[in-house]
């Protein structure tokens, strides 16, 4: 059996910093609510930060700093919208850390085979989008011209490698690879990438009809 596939220190460095973009950022903490090592690794990040703004020598107010404060605690409240919440989309089971993502409608290949984008999920170069692909699918090969971040939601998929619910898959600016749906289910997938995906062949058609 596999060991688990974690994300690298360097994207756990960014979620606890605040450093990521939301879409990287909900993809790391999808991984978070199942694997505790990571969490443990995040906790100790954000203690660190703390430890670090703690030995900051203290900071001047501004003159009027007592004033501003008192204007904005008698302004009135304004209570937000309230936020619609699914655990489910079509079959699939979402993670906590989506329950209030908003989608855009899923974009079909083929039976089975859909891709939905989060909404406001295009920021700066990166499409963060689930993906679902049946039994006995293989995603073609591509190259990427960027990053691209994958937490396996359900099933499992392989690229040389095994990955599955629970993984974490890392491919970097340059890589190619071919993705094969395993086992006698779906492969669920969330994914963040960055940069666009080098379709070859026949195959080119599959970005613009997903999306991907």
């Amino acid at each position: 059996m596999n060991a688990p596939v974690h994300p690298a220190h360097v994207w756990l460095a960014q979620y606890a910093a605040a450093a990521l973009e939301a879409g990287p950022a909900l993809v790391v903490a999808s991984h978070l609510e199942t694997c505790l090592s990571c969490r443990a690794t995040v906790q100790a990040l954000d203690e660190t930060h703390a430890s670090a703004l703690d030995a900051l020598p203290p900071a001047a107010l501004s003159h009027d700093a007592l004033h501003r404060t008192l204007l904005r605690i008698d302004s009135p409240r304004q209570d937000p919208e309230p936020s619609l919440t699914r655990s489910r989309l079509g079959d699939v089971l979402l993670p906590s850390a989506l329950a209030e993502a908003q989608f855009h409608a899923r974009r079909w290949m083929s039976p089975g085979l859909w891709a939905a984008h989060l909404k406001a999920g295009r920021q700066g170069d990166w499409r963060t989008f689930i993906l679902r692909a049946p039994a006995n699918t293989t995603i073609p090969l591509h190259e990427h011209r960027g990053d691209e971040l994958i937490g396996v939601l359900q099933g499992a998929f392989q690229d040389g490698q095994t990955y599955r619910a629970g993984d974490f898959a890392t491919n970097i600016n340059g890589s190619a690879h071919a993705m094969r749906v395993e086992g006698d289910g779906p492969c669920v997938c969330f994914i963040a990438v960055r940069g666009a995906l080098q379709w070859r062949g026949w195959s080119r058609a599959i970005g613009p009809i997903l999306g991907i």
